[in-house]
């Protein structure tokens, strides 16, 4: 498979397997915590300062 192919397909997977697997497998109150401790995971310090632009798709001339 195409390395495109291939990134454009996990997130797919996630949406449609790895998701609702997890869904079925926790009772709401892990989920909850689960919920929460994401959140803190990817709130954004004061001293992070993040040079990279991966997500920035820049025009070759």
């Amino acid at each position: 498979m195409h390395h495109v192919a291939m990134i454009e397909q996990y997130p797919r997977f996630e949406q449609r397997i790895l998701f609702p697997l997890i869904e079925q497998s926790m009772n709401v109150i892990e989920l909850e915590k689960t919920g929460v401790q994401l959140a803190a995971f990817h709130e954004v310090q004061p001293d992070e300062n993040y040079t990279d632009t991966l997500w920035i798709v820049k025009k070759i001339i």
